[in-house]
């Protein structure tokens, strides 16, 4: 039934966002907890369909970064694919890290990149 309902909230979040927008801390809080995989990667799809608005950015790819760590497969994977929706939003120029020296993973808007490839490895 959960499964189900967050494939409906996630198909809600594709079309309308801004509906979904205030529930993101629950959201994240049932991302990491609940025990049924489907709920978790509709979840991870809603974080991708958040990445419009800014102040969700940073709060979605903390949740993410831990989803590359899921039991499942499915979530993992889909939590690769909303840091890579999240870091299309936030792209920043290469010249900008050579001015400050800055490597481009360490940056504030490293959001997970290096760790979600090799996490897809992991056996279910």
């Amino acid at each position: 039934m959960r499964g189900h309902a967050a494939d409906a909230l996630e198909k809600t979040a594709r079309s309308h966002p801004e509906w979904v927008l205030e529930y993101l801390p629950a959201l994240r809080r049932a991302a990491i907890a609940d025990p049924v995989a489907m709920v978790r990667w509709h979840l991870a799809m809603v974080f991708g369909h958040l990445a419009g608005f800014s102040e969700t950015r940073g709060p979605s790819c903390q949740t993410l970064e831990q989803l590359l760590h899921d039991r499942s497969a499915t979530v993992r994977s889909w939590a690769v694919t909303s840091l890579c929706i999240i870091g299309r939003m936030m792209p920043k120029p290469v010249a900008a890290h050579h001015s400050t020296g800055e490597r481009p993973d360490q940056g504030p808007e490293h959001c997970g990149s290096q760790t979600g490839a090799s996490s897809l490895g992991d056996p279910d």
